[in-house]
């Protein structure tokens, strides 16, 4: 529960998606990484699961058939950060889905409660729901959504209201300024911020800029630092094989550089190379045998 906001996952996620999760909401809520959130009457809006909470489902039948029914006799609003969307492998894309829901929750339960009169869904009168208007149909069309000329593009949807049309247009907003690449774009949607910018209204770009809500401003590092102690197995007796053992040698081999790794630190031989890049203890680094791996290790830093 970073700084208190309940982020649950099945017990069929694995540990490293988890942590991963945890750490982006963290960040998310403490861009400095001082351990300190940036805002802290945001935390407070946030850490009311009777309200809304973050949920990492396994299983879409068993979620919508089984869990959700129990869950929402005690918890709030479900914004969930499934396995059907992110996929079971940590990479880029499932980095921005998770980037993506806890971004909504963050707007929808945090910004809009604190300041309706900014960041407000329940209708468009907000500054996000005018910029959305102005936005719907000419740059931005959410897939579900119809326009003039322009079906929508998934049927059996409906994102028509500013609870969702507002929420995923600010979202990509955001994290395209922030320099990050949104897990998908909508219909028109700019590639880059430099193309977005000249479309953003000065209203909505005087709010962005706003240093009062803590927007992000850069790229997520994804590595907010976490206790050791909350990696190990005793956390997550529910799970029979530990998807991160201590000393996995060579769990990463083979693995490409466009993948997610998770920011821990595994040197149980001491030869300061992670062990999950060795054969074994003491063998060199399998990325030195690979190309693509070899060009991006030497580099020189910028």
């Amino acid at each position: 529960m970073p700084f208190g906001v309940l982020l649950a996952a099945d017990e069929n996620i694995p540990a490293y998606m988890l942590f991963h999760a945890a750490q982006i909401l963290a960040e998310m809520l403490d861009h400095n990484v001082d351990g300190h959130a940036d805002y802290p009457d945001l935390v407070t809006a946030l850490a009311r699961p009777e309200r809304a909470w973050l949920a990492m489902p396994a299983d879409q039948q068993m979620w919508e058939g089984e869990q959700l029914p129990l869950l929402q006799q005690v918890l709030g609003y479900d914004i969930i950060i499934p396995t059907w969307w992110m996929g079971w492998e940590l990479d880029k894309r499932a980095s921005a889905v998770i980037i993506e829901e806890i971004d909504h929750f963050i707007t929808q339960f945090g910004l809009s409660v604190i300041h309706p009169e900014t960041f407000g869904v329940s209708d468009w009168n907000s500054t996000l729901g005018r910029e959305t208007q102005r936005a719907q149909c000419n740059w931005w069309q959410h897939p579900e959504n119809d326009c003039p000329g322009s079906p929508a593009h998934i049927e059996w949807g409906d994102c028509s209201h500013p609870n969702c049309d507002a929420i995923e247009l600010f979202h990509q907003i955001h994290i395209t300024r922030a320099g990050m690449e949104p897990a998908w774009r909508g219909i028109g949607f700019p590639k880059n911020a430099f193309d977005l910018e000249p479309l953003l209204s000065e209203e909505i770009r005087s709010v962005l800029d706003d240093p009062s809500y803590h927007l992000l401003r850069q790229p997520l590092t994804m590595s907010y630092p976490y206790h050791e102690e909350l990696t190990t197995q005793n956390e997550f007796e529910s799970q029979e094989e530990s998807e991160i053992p201590a000393s996995e040698y060579g769990g990463w081999i083979g693995g490409s550089p466009d993948q997610m790794y998770t920011a821990d630190w595994v040197d149980t031989d001491g030869d300061d190379i992670d062990d999950r890049w060795q054969e074994g203890p003491g063998l060199p680094d399998w990325r030195e045998t690979d190309p693509a791996w070899r060009d991006l290790l030497r580099e020189p830093a910028t």
